[in-house]
């Protein structure tokens, strides 16, 4: 039977009586694009089954459009820029309504299965969002959803062969795959980094906030000690005691003497009793009633009686007032404060006649400025001082954050190892091999974007490579062993910390570049900052497997194109348990690594994951054994669903066989002479 291997050929089963993997694609529409979906009536709907998924279909009969239209409506199209900004830019002109396929009208939806909850993913060319939907018994639902929410419910993976090919040019992108898996949780981990890094910015702004305020330190101290040695040859003389006296007496006697507490109530108590109305004689003329006249005159004399009292009352109480403010003052002038008051003032003044005698006169403002000096330096001085010992203390903390920061690259490396191991550790095509901080590659890059510093500037300064050995800043790390972590570690501390005092103009450099690197810690200083919590990322060191006969592995750097994408596949198809989507994998492989590599894994892991995979390599389609084959055409300017179907149909041999093989008396003919020559 055409296309059947008797000893690896499954007959198909109904879906029914498969278990179904955890996650799955059920449907892909497409309206309104250029050259899909673009006539009413006539979306183009594809159906998809949850096993193995084969789309074939001859060149430019609309593949890569299907693979490329589910990575936009699942969100993942900033994926790409982890593995390749090329192949970033490319997806985005596949968008673009001049030069890509899209129209304003066009739009995307996908059904997925997800723990046997369906959902419906939609995106539009007006939006350019994607939204989502969840089935219930009353129908959809809309969800709230962005495009974490999208990847997180409706997870795929995506690799076209151009990727696949940056990848083993790039081994950096399989980490960013890596760093996905919920082992990892890179999300999580990334939050705690940019809480620990923005603490450490923090403490490096607070610390330079109190550099610039200890900047006049030694001033304000030499002031002070100045300050006080005057103040202290004032103090050897007496000469002080005795101003400290007179301004502290002078404070004292016009605090008691110059109080007129005691006269100021008598005067106001004599104004109210002698400038105050009188109560006047009785109005006799008024009454002309004997009884009322007499009732009212005798009412009208007993409290006149009482006002005219009163006040002979508050003139007395004024009187006593006066005579105590009197004897006050009396007491003051005659007690022992006074006699020692009078003293003073007459030392004061002797102090004073020998200024004006010229003959060793004492500064009297020279002192009292010193004084007042004194108390305002004092205070600054001891503001500053608490400053200063609160550097130590910040500097402490920035070495501990620092220290975390090392620890949590430490669990992420660990984390990466174990993922990486726990993936190839069955496979026989790749080995793969984690060092911690070892890609050294992007370290220039890094340094000259945390500064803002372009790649073509300062080459003798930073990192020159025509020199044997090499030179400048990075020299050191450029240097290193990849796997010696101490010593790379130490490199980069002595990175940062050279960086920093020629910054600060405390070592030589050359001139220009010493006068940009100051420019940079005094109007961004956040660089510096950004440099501190640098360290190089892990390299990953991957190897492919020579031949199936031996058991020797070379770097995939010296591999062929075929040899680099089969260690590549080999990874992806190891790893995860979401719908994997390959775009023509084995466009650099041959017929025997497909066969090898791609077939047999293809075999292990279908029945557990969805594998959706546009080829043109009949082993794939074939000895996959697909669930689902799906044959594509371009046919008056439109992509169209020729036919779908399982393998064992005819129509769907037969189109497999015309398009994969040339068609049936094609491959019969090379069947015939590959037996023939076989039999020889």
């Amino acid at each position: 039977m055409l296309l059947r291997k008797d000893n690896s050929y499954i007959k198909k089963k109904s879906a029914e009586s498969k278990r179904l993997p955890q996650r799955y694609i059920k449907h892909l529409n497409i309206t309104n694009m250029k050259h899909c979906g673009r006539y009413p009536q006539q979306s183009f709907d594809m159906e998809f089954q949850a096993h193995l998924n084969s789309i074939i279909g001859g060149r430019g009969s609309g593949k890569s459009t299907v693979i490329e239209s589910i990575r936009v409506v699942t969100s993942n199209i900033d994926n790409l820029k982890n593995s390749s900004l090329r192949l970033h830019a490319s997806l985005l002109d596949f968008l673009d309504k001049t030069k890509g396929v899209m129209q304003p009208e066009s739009e995307i939806s996908l059904t997925y299965v997800s723990d046997n909850v369906e959902y419906e993913l939609s995106w539009n060319y007006s939006s350019k969002k994607v939204s989502a939907k969840r089935k219930s018994n009353d129908g959809y639902e809309a969800l709230e959803s962005n495009d974490s929410v999208i990847k997180q419910l409706c997870p795929v993976c995506i690799y076209s062969q151009n990727q696949i090919n940056e990848l083993a040019s790039n081994t950096h992108g399989i980490l960013h795959i890596a760093d996905q898996s919920p082992e990892i949780n890179k999300n999580d981990w990334d939050a705690r980094w940019a809480a620990a890094e923005n603490k450490l910015r923090k403490l490096c702004a607070d610390k330079r906030a109190l550099e610039r305020d200890l900047t006049d330190y030694l001033t304000i101290k030499n002031e002070l000690e100045h300050v006080k040695k005057i103040i202290t040859q004032y103090e050897n003389t007496g000469v002080a005691d005795i101003i400290r006296k007179y301004n502290q007496f002078d404070i004292q006697e016009k605090s008691l003497l110059e109080s007129n507490c005691f006269n100021d109530i008598s005067a106001k108590l004599n104004e109210v009793a002698n400038n105050g109305p009188d109560l006047p004689d009785f109005p006799e003329t008024i009454f002309d009633h004997d009884n009322a006249r007499n009732e009212i005159a005798a009412i009208y004399d007993r409290y006149k009686k009482k006002f005219d009292s009163a006040k002979n009352a508050i003139l007395n109480l004024a009187n006593d007032f006066e005579k105590s403010g009197n004897e006050f003052q009396q007491a003051i002038k005659f007690s022992q404060w006074r006699k020692e008051l009078e003293q003073n003032q007459n030392d004061y003044r002797n102090l004073i006649s020998s200024q004006n005698s010229g003959t060793q006169p004492p500064d009297l403002a020279l002192f009292n400025e010193s004084i007042r000096r004194r108390s305002l330096l004092s205070q600054k001085f001891k503001e500053l001082e608490h400053k200063k010992h609160r550097i130590p203390a910040i500097d402490s903390e920035i070495e501990l954050i620092s220290d975390s920061l090392i620890e949590l690259r430490s669990e992420l490396f660990s984390k990466r190892k174990n993922f990486i191991e726990n993936i190839i550790k069955n496979n026989k095509y790749v080995r793969m091999n984690l060092i911690p901080f070892g890609n050294f590659s992007s370290a220039e890059s890094d340094y000259r974007s945390i500064l803002n510093i372009d790649n073509l500037s300062y080459k003798d300064e930073i990192l020159n490579k025509d020199e044997d050995p090499c030179s400048g800043l990075l020299a050191e790390l450029a240097s290193c062993a990849a796997d010696d972590r101490n010593t790379v570690l130490k490199a980069v501390e002595n990175l940062k910390r050279r960086t920093i005092d020629i910054a600060k103009g405390n070592t030589d450099c050359g001139r220009t570049f010493a006068k940009r690197l100051k420019s940079i810690f005094e109007d961004q200083p956040e660089c510096i900052d950004r440099l501190l919590s640098w360290w190089p990322d892990d390299l990953l060191v991957m190897k492919y497997r020579v031949s199936e006969q031996d058991d020797i592995y070379n770097d995939i750097s010296r591999g062929s194109a075929g040899q680099k994408a089969s260690a590549i596949l080999a990874f992806l198809l190891g790893y995860g348990d979401c719908p994997l989507i390959l775009d023509q994998p084995e466009d650099d492989l041959d017929n025997a690594l497909v066969y090898d590599l791609v077939v047999r894994q293809i075999l292990e892991i279908k029945s557990e994951r969805q594998i959706i995979c546009a080829t043109h390599n009949p082993n794939i389609v074939v000895n996959g054994d697909s669930e689902l084959v799906t044959v594509l055409e371009f046919r008056n300017g439109e992509i169209r669903v020729l036919q779908s179907g399982a393998l064992d149909a005819p129509e769907i041999k037969g189109a497999v066989c015309a398009i994969m093989e040339g068609g049936t008396e094609a491959f019969v003919q090379r069947y015939k002479t590959i037996m023939n020559d076989k039999a020889r």
